[in-house]
């Protein structure tokens, strides 16, 4: 079926096509971050119902445009959704539809029956969702392509008007341009919060010259500034070694950690992966939801973990400390997942995709390697806990393993909090003394 309309109801639909731009720009303007993925659901279904399609959406690409994903969808009533198994598409599988967004060409197919034999592969994933008939057209922000916004017709075959081509052009302008607001008002919140943590953690520094309160009361502010449970050094950071403790540690009332029973735990195959990942990567460790502890050892249950992240210190004298958090059991619930009508909330943001952690270096390499006993303290130091022997220093030159720093978290958010590393603070920390 093709759209086709007398001059009196093509002027009118030309009126209504004005005013759904209208209203959406009008809806845009001022939008909070929070509220751009709900905001763009609701174009989707604005527009999917002035046009009278089965399904409306918006693809984004990631990994520096190698996949693309459905971020957002609209369908109408009957209609089934598809969001669900239409993520991390690699560009490459699907070179015909590719092709054409680069040259940031409409993609029309009045009929999905009648596509090219080049185009196979694209014929095989629409007829798939019982998709008739496609319009898509690209997305772009600054000249470069980010995704791309369409129409499916699922129960007849479909031939779209210039002027509602037009339409879903300037709605993935607006989605766009609002996307990228979004992505520069969070960059510029992280950065806030990122100068105010720092800030934080000099104070703490700034306030005792006791080297053992003011590590105690470090870990304290990092687990304050994360959000944690728990917050910990972990000692030793290292995979040969028989077993480990925790000499400073901090935590809410209701997930006392190890430091609390004042024992020491053996190594397990999970925790010397742990301790040589750290010691390996520069980014921190993370564990969760979506990447389990591997092994499910005893001590996740002991200590009600959920998600962890860790990463190794390396001061400039002795062996590498290991910062870490971790989730216990309350956070569960937040991690679960929202209902359908939530959905657009969690949505994410594929045109931001650093991830904070990603950036993280590791200490103790090049200018950023100075340690314990850099600065104004040139001889070694020594912090000691009830039952260690001076061989069991935390601090020194005699010290003969490597010590592992943790943040136990109520949410994966928290972890990345306002763009904050967890190496970013620990060194903080460590510069200092």
């Amino acid at each position: 079926m093709t759209e086709r309309f007398k001059p009196e109801e093509a002027l009118q639909h030309r009126i209504g096509i004005e005013k759904q731009i209208t209203a959406i720009s009008t809806h845009f303007i001022n939008l909070p971050p929070e509220e751009t993925d709900c905001a763009i659901s609701w174009a989707l279904k604005t527009i999917g119902e002035f046009a009278g399609v089965d399904r409306s959406y918006l693809f984004l690409f990631i990994d520096q445009g190698t996949k693309f994903e459905n971020t957002h969808e609209w369908c109408a009533e009957g209609v089934a959704s598809v969001i669900d198994h239409l993520k991390g598409i690699p560009g490459n599988a699907f070179p015909w539809w590719m092709d054409q967004l680069r040259r940031f060409e409409s993609i029309h197919i009045p009929r999905v029956a009648d596509l090219p034999p080049e185009a196979a592969a694209e014929k095989a994933i629409l007829e798939q969702d019982d998709v008739r008939s496609v319009l898509s057209v690209p997305v772009t922000y600054g000249g470069t392509l980010v995704g791309f916004v369409g129409f499916d017709s699922v129960r007849t075959e479909k031939s779209w008007a210039e002027a509602d081509i037009r339409l879903l052009k300037m709605v993935g302008e607006i989605i766009s341009a609002s996307l990228e607001r979004k992505r520069l008002e969070e960059t510029r919140r992280a950065t806030l919060a990122y100068m105010e943590a720092m800030q934080q953690v000099s104070e703490v520094i700034e306030q005792t010259t006791d080297v053992e309160v003011m590590i105690a009361r470090v870990i304290e502010r990092i687990r304050q500034i994360f959000h944690s449970d728990r917050a910990w050094l972990f000692y030793p950071c290292d995979p040969d070694a028989s077993t480990w403790r925790v000499p400073v540690e901090s935590t809410v009332p209701e997930y006392p950690g190890a430091f609390a029973k004042n024992v020491e735990l053996p190594f397990d195959s999970a925790v010397r992966d742990i301790c040589q990942s750290s010691l390996d990567q520069a980014d921190p460790v993370t564990y969760g939801p979506d990447r389990p502890i591997p092994g499910n050892p005893a001590w996740q249950k002991d200590f009600s973990i959920q998600s962890h992240m860790s990463t190794a210190l390396r001061p400039k004298l002795g062996k590498p400390w290991l910062p870490a958090h971790l989730e216990p059991e309350r956070a569960a619930a937040l991690q679960g997942p929202l209902p359908k009508d939530r959905r657009c909330a969690r949505q994410p943001d594929p045109l931001s995709q650093s991830a904070p952690i990603g950036r993280a270096v590791p200490l103790g390499r090049g200018k950023r390697q100075r340690g314990y006993f850099s600065g104004r303290h040139r001889r070694p130091l020594s912090i000691s806990q009830p039952g260690l022997g001076n061989d069991d220093r935390l601090f020194g030159r005699r010290q003969p393993r490597r010590p592992l720093l943790g943040i136990r978290s109520p949410s994966r958010q928290a972890q990345e909090r306002g763009g904050l590393t967890l190496p970013d603070v620990a060194e903080k920390g460590v510069r200092s003394l």
